[in-house]
C-alpha cells in the first residue's frame, strides 16, 4: 500500500505550536483535541456520529455477573479493611523511626 501524499519538510526537531492550524496535505493527531470555536471535518463529523451511535455497550447481565465475580475474586474490588488508615500510619511511623535510628547511627550519635 503506497502513500501518495507529500509531507511538508520540516525539521525532526522543531515542535508545532499548540493550536496552530494545519497545513494542506497534514492530518490532525488523533489524540489531539480540539480548541474552543474549532470544528470537526465533514468526514470526522461522520466518524464521530457512527463511533458513538455504534459504540458496543456490554448488556446488564453480562455488567451485573462480572460485578458478581469480581466481588467474590478480587480483594481490591470490595470495600476496604476496618482501620486501614491506622494500620498503615502505625507501619509508616514504625518505618520513620528506623529510618531516624539508622540516620543517628550513622551520624555516630547513636
Amino acid at each position: 500500500m503506497s502513500d501518495d501524499r507529500q509531507e511538508p519538510e520540516r525539521d525532526p526537531g522543531e515542535e508545532l505550536e499548540p493550536g496552530g492550524k494545519l497545513e494542506p496535505g497534514e492530518e490532525r493527531d488523533p489524540g489531539e483535541e480540539l480548541e474552543p470555536g474549532e470544528e470537526l471535518e465533514p468526514g470526522e463529523e461522520d466518524l464521530a456520529d457512527t463511533l458513538a451511535r455504534d459504540r458496543p455497550v456490554p448488556t446488564a447481565g453480562f455488567r451485573g455477573s462480572l460485578g458478581r465475580y469480581l466481588a467474590e475474586h478480587d480483594p481490591g474490588y470490595g470495600p476496604r479493611p476496618e482501620h486501614l488508615r491506622a494500620t498503615v500510619a502505625a507501619w509508616m511511623g514504625a518505618g520513620l523511626v528506623l529510618v531516624a535510628l539508622g540516620l543517628l547511627q550513622a551520624t555516630g550519635s547513636l
